[in-house]
């Protein structure tokens, strides 16, 4: 198996007459942390969201663990995989939104559970066991049979990542995790993705926490105007003289 988890080569996508991905090339090793900065509308969720097919690309290809994401080969040619294809190649990627997208009708324990459950086909005792080791690990233990409109919203982004690691993933893609909370809590989602990358988890975070990028992070991927404009490493952003290290000083 390669050590390369996830490969982009080529990357596009247009909505309409809109070119927002201009030909992305990205390699993610495994058990590496990169970290997606750059000024709002520079594509950064736009691609996190092409990595599971979430949104379709127009050229290039993407691969994670070898696998194309989206597509299957034809000769020489990319076809549209399946949909029911695409949903098992999805299985391995786990995804953190900006807005938690929990389901509201549904306890926190029952959001974690139910994807194991119906797609990997535990057993609900199976899935119980494994969802309330994930609550403990995230720091939600004793909220799992609370529902999702009485948490804080740091409470449901922690349960948010629960439900995304219940599935075994071999990547997690944050884009923007923290965008909607306040400084307390982001502090909490924080010290949970920094604990998951001490534990090796390959991840892709499109995040401005400078405090998150410095300790936790790897590299840093500067996007703007749908491309890759710099790619530094995390333990010198602040000695860049690129467009990194002007992006990163507006920050402050």
């Amino acid at each position: 198996m390669s050590d390369v988890v996830i490969r982009a080569r080529g990357v596009h996508k247009w909505y309409g007459a809109l070119h927002v991905l201009r030909g992305i090339d990205l390699d993610v090793h495994r058990g590496e942390v990169v970290c997606l900065i750059g000024p709002s509308g520079s594509g950064k969720s736009t691609f996190l969201r092409t990595i599971n097919h979430l949104e379709v690309i127009q050229e290039g290809r993407i691969t994670v663990d070898d696998r194309l994401i989206g597509y299957r080969e034809d000769g020489d040619r990319l076809v549209p995989e399946r949909e029911d294809q695409i949903a098992v190649a999805r299985r391995g990627i786990g995804m953190v939104f900006q807005n938690f997208n929990l389901f509201w009708h549904m306890t926190l324990l029952q959001n974690v559970v139910e994807a194991p459950t119906r797609v990997l086909g535990l057993s609900p005792a199976e899935a119980r066991a494994r969802g309330l080791e994930l609550l403990d690990r995230v720091g939600l233990a004793e909220k799992a049979d609370v529902y999702p409109r009485k948490l804080s919203g740091g409470q449901q982004q922690r349960g948010a990542i629960a439900r995304a690691l219940a599935m075994h993933p071999e990547v997690m893609l944050f884009d923007e995790p923290t965008s909607a909370l306040d400084p307390e809590t982001t502090g909490e989602v924080l010290a949970v993705m920094e604990e998951l990358a001490r534990e090796g988890m390959t991840m892709i975070v499109a995040s401005h926490e400078m405090g998150f990028v410095r300790r936790a992070a790897h590299r840093v991927v500067m996007m703007e105007g749908g491309l890759i404009v710099e790619d530094v490493s995390a333990s010198r952003v602040d000695e860049s003289t690129g467009r990194v290290r002007d992006f990163v000083v507006r920050l402050h």
